[in-house]
């Protein structure tokens, strides 16, 4: 205490002390008041077609000098890209786009987002004020939901390509030759898959029976080293068949998984590329296994794992991202992670839980298994739903854990508390050919909470209709799922599409 006490009575005579000093110091010191300048009447964020004219007009404000005299002042528009980390921040970056005091003329951007920099400089005292804007440079794929289609039996990708400065979607059907993409589709159509990386910055994939590829994500522009054989380490003697694939979010931290050629394969893909390896369907000595398509990946978790099915022994097994996996052991004992039983379907969402459909050939019933990653298990029981041995699609509501399922041209919701069936949709002659939630990575982001979060509940059907022409017999509706098994609700419906196979969002 007593030091405190020095130390305290120390402080309070130096500052005695410079209060003193001021009080002695009669200078005559000639003080003169700064040129001030203020921007306002513009916005905090444009979006722009790219090549389309942007306008912005700001009101200048300045407390010494005429802000009209443009004489005085001096001005710089550049942007900077907005996914650049601090250690790219630099002016050397910088684009400039104009010196004017207003703004008008073509945007000539790549599509992204960047931020647009507008400095007012007094000439006279090099003062100036700088001012940030977010500037979304779009194209007709900027976002939206891209949809492989089949037409003819040959693969189409269809977009439903979203503005969000108008809230609007357009339809654009065959996106690759509308954007001019070289990249020619053949084969049957498997999957479309969407989500965001470091490097590159986004991956857009598309899988079919002849070849599995990505596209620029800006220009949807292809290359021989899009291939992707070009992923692997090693080089590929056979064409690589790509049938799923998992990923998560670059930073957390950035792993994905791919079923190809009838193995499971995993990579980084954060601040570098890493290029798939081994084989993840194997245990520890090497011995392989064959291993079902359907993989789901906890992607919520900073240290992510990833559940298949062993199809020689007919039972789960959990792969942490390493070389190898393990059998998935029973915790607490509502079924056999061993089950002996065929896999008929497996997702998992942000709900936190696996959902899994098995097939008991021997007794001809369908059963139903809800888990968690670390092999807490909270449902087991048979499907008693209408028709359901005849299920062709599946999903499951994130938010209020129905299963639906597709017969023909029917969607039902099973109840998993009442194992009741409620039919929800009905079209008829026409065929169910795709059911999802779509999973949002951004869902959570405070901007996308009146978009992706609600969009991530939504029910996408697709809606097969042979009797219309070849090239737009599709149609994607999408329902709200309301609780206590009321009936769907209709939110959107697009047309005009080929047979969907798959869709996947391009998140902005």
């Amino acid at each position: 205490m007593k030091i405190k006490h020095i130390e305290w009575c120390a402080l309070l005579g130096l500052s005695l002390f410079w209060m003193s000093a001021c009080n002695k110091d009669y200078g005559n010191y000639d003080y003169s008041e700064v040129n001030e300048i203020t921007v306002s009447g513009v916005d905090s964020t444009y979006q722009i077609a790219a090549g389309e004219v942007l306008t912005i007009k700001p009101t200048i404000n300045a407390s010494k000098l005429d802000a009209a005299d443009t004489g005085k002042f001096t001005y710089e528009w550049y942007s900077l890209p907005a996914d650049l980390l601090p250690s790219d921040y630099s002016l050397l970056s910088k684009t400039v786009l104009d010196s004017s005091r207003s703004f008008s003329k073509p945007v000539n951007l790549s599509p992204g987002a960047y931020y647009l920099y507008y400095t007012i400089t007094d000439t006279a005292t090099g003062i100036f004020t700088r001012t940030r804007f977010r500037l979304e440079v779009t194209s007709d794929v900027y976002e939206g939901y891209l949809v492989l289609c089949d037409v003819n039996g040959t693969p189409r990708l269809d977009m439903l390509s979203y503005k969000s400065a108008t809230g609007s979607t357009l339809v654009y059907t065959d996106i690759l030759k509308r954007m001019g993409s070289t990249l020619t589709l053949s084969g049957k159509a498997i999957k479309v898959y969407c989500y965001p990386y470091l490097n590159p910055p986004y991956g857009i994939y598309i899988f079919t029976s002849q070849g599995s590829e990505r596209v620029n994500p800006e220009n949807f522009g292809y290359s021989l080293t899009y291939n992707l054989s070009y992923d692997f380490i090693t080089a590929v003697n056979e064409k690589i068949i790509g049938e799923n694939m998992i990923g998560t979010p670059s930073l957390i931290p950035g792993y994905v998984w791919l079923y190809a050629n009838g193995n499971v394969y995993y990579a980084w893909r954060g601040f570098v590329t890493e290029l798939f390896g081994t084989t993840a369907n194997a245990y520890a000595g090497g011995s392989t296994f064959k291993v079902s398509p359907y993989i789901v990946v906890d992607q919520s978790s900073i240290s992510p794992s990833a559940v298949m099915y062993n199809l020689e022994k007919k039972g789960f097994v959990s792969n942490g991202h390493n070389p190898y996996s393990t059998d998935m052991t029973t915790k607490n004992p509502l079924f056999n992670f061993q089950t002996g039983m065929d896999l008929t379907y497996m997702e998992w969402n942000y709900s936190g839980y696996i959902n899994a459909i098995l097939h008991d050939t021997n007794s001809d019933k369908y059963y139903f298994a809800k888990f968690t990653f670390n092999g807490t298990q909270s449902y087991w029981a048979e499907l008693t739903g209408t028709d359901i041995g005849k299920a062709t699609h599946f999903a499951v509501s994130p938010q209020l854990g129905y299963l639906f399922y597709s017969v023909g041209g029917k969607v039902y919701e099973y109840d998993l508390s009442s194992k009741q069936s409620i039919l929800m949709v009905d079209k008829g002659a026409s065929e169910i050919t795709f059911l999802n939630f779509n999973y949002f990575f951004n869902r959570t982001v405070a901007s996308k909470a009146s978009t992706y979060a609600v969009w991530a509940n939504w029910l996408n059907v697709g809606v097969y209709d042979s009797g219309k022409p070849a090239e737009s017999t599709g149609t994607l509706e999408m329902y709200n799922v309301p609780p206590s098994n009321a009936q769907l609700v209709k939110q959107k419906s697009y047309d005009g599409l080929g047979k969907i196979v798959s869709v996947s969002y391009r998140e902005r």
